[in-house]
């Protein structure tokens, strides 16, 4: 009697079909299990062979038998068992492949930013270490830390500079030297001239200097040194007014005080005005130091006053006497004070 023995392939292509699991490949032979051509002849294992299902040789595209990893992952996507991919899979696919190519193409895009951005960078460190070298062969310091060109030894600076000058009283020889009075006014006494007629001055190189230094806007001041070593500074540039580099420059600073100065013999300045007088209980060493009708007097009370500060400091014995010896020094005071 003949048995029906059922078919295990169905071309229904609706029907339920075999798995991926079910429908292995030929498994690959091992090197070591070649057989060469002086070896025995061997039995050949069929049981490590699994043979493709019909819809799963619909996926070999090279017909090799076996599925690799695309044709593979389009037999997963069919779960109906077609043997073939619907529209609706196919545009899920485009739609897949369209967006990593739209996003592929920002991280380029981003990329190519990131590598101009560091070519900028490159050069820009480039252009400022070329305009360092430069800088570095024309520029020094001072020892006030400030840098300074080496032709002119002015302030180099790319912002607004601010420079500090000195002026000191001084008489001015028939030969045009000039001479500072010193601490007991000796020079001033040796050619016949007292405080009250030696004269506020600079010399010809730093009023030159002061001159370039305002017209190119800077910040300048002069800066006067006392006989008890004590310093004043006076504001002077930003101005308004006449600047003259050879006659009279009468000129107003920022706080609205004038200024002038002139040059005088041997090509040094003679300086004056209310910008650069002292007020009232200032250190003085002449009337014409003092602003207005105040006089230059050494007021005795007035010493004592500042001697008596300097005892309260709890310094040293010797600082203590440093400072009531700063402290004996004339005042810009009015007449009627005694």
């Amino acid at each position: 009697m003949a048995i029906m023995i059922p078919s295990t392939t169905s071309t229904d292509p609706e029907s339920a079909t075999p798995s991926v699991a079910e429908d292995e490949v030929f498994a690959n032979e091992s090197e070591g299990a070649k057989a060469s051509l002086n070896d025995e002849p061997k039995s050949f294992d069929t049981s490590t062979i699994k043979r493709l299902s019909t819809v799963s040789k619909m996926y070999d595209v090279d017909g090799n038998g076996q599925l690799d990893d695309a044709e593979l992952a389009m037999r997963d996507m069919d779960k109906s068992g077609r043997g073939y991919l619907t529209n609706e899979k196919v545009y899920a696919l485009m739609q897949e492949q369209l967006a990593t190519q739209k996003q592929l193409f920002r991280v380029k895009r981003i990329m190519f930013v990131l590598l101009a951005l560091v070519v900028i960078l490159a050069f820009s460190n480039l252009g400022t270490s070329f305009a360092a070298a430069s800088l570095a062969k024309d520029t020094t310091t001072s020892s006030s830390a400030a840098l300074l060109d080496k032709k002119t030894n002015e302030a180099v600076s790319t912002q607004t500079a601010s420079d500090s000058l000195t002026f000191e009283r001084a008489i001015i020889t028939p030969d045009g030297r000039r001479k500072l009075c010193d601490e007991d006014n000796v020079n001033c006494v040796d050619f016949g001239l007292s405080d009250e007629n030696s004269i506020l001055s600079m010399d010809q190189r730093t009023c030159r200097k002061m001159i370039k230094q305002c017209r190119r806007g800077n910040t300048v001041s002069l800066t006067r040194t006392w006989k008890n070593e004590d310093t004043t500074s006076f504001n002077i540039c930003p101005y308004t007014g006449t600047l003259s580099r050879d006659n009279l420059s009468e000129v107003t600073n920022s706080r609205g005080l004038k200024f002038t100065f002139e040059p005088i013999r041997g090509g040094h300045c003679q300086v004056g005005g209310i910008a650069i007088a002292q007020p009232e209980g200032r250190i003085c060493e002449a009337r014409a130091d003092c602003a207005g009708d105040l006089g230059c007097r050494k007021i005795q009370k007035f010493v004592a006053t500042c001697q008596q500060r300097c005892a309260m400091k709890r310094w040293a014995h010797s600082h203590v006497l440093k400072c009531q010896n700063n402290c004996d020094h004339s005042s810009c005071q009015a007449d009627e004070v005694a």
